[in-house]
């Protein structure tokens, strides 16, 4: 027999077999190094998933971020000469438009 949309829609709508929750695929989070199992929100993604919750995905990134060497954001500006007016000054010498000059009608206010 063919089930009619009516009765395919009672039953849960597709008709596409529904995969036993004992045969899902599962990995172990990288993190807390628990198992955890397939979900159906992670269908696009699960070859990317290596987390198992929010929680170990924001440790990792902190994790992360601590075992980075500091980078060049944090350097002494007294060490290396260029100071904020210099760095204006290269930009305005460059011819950057997005530098308000002193005649420009940014710098002006009024």
């Amino acid at each position: 027999l063919v089930a009619s949309a009516h009765t395919l829609a009672r039953r849960g709508g597709s008709k596409a077999p529904r995969m036993k929750k004992e045969n899902l695929p599962s990995k172990v989070c990288v993190v807390c190094n628990r198992p955890f199992t397939w979900r159906k929100k992670w269908e696009r993604s699960w070859t990317e998933i290596s987390t198992c919750s929010k929680r170990c995905n924001t440790e990792r990134r902190r994790q992360k971020r601590e075992s980075r060497p500091t980078g060049s954001g944090e350097r002494d500006n007294a060490s290396d000469g260029d100071s904020s007016s210099d760095v204006m000054e290269m930009c305005l010498n460059a011819g950057n438009p997005s530098v308000p000059t002193a005649s420009s009608p940014q710098a002006v206010r009024g």
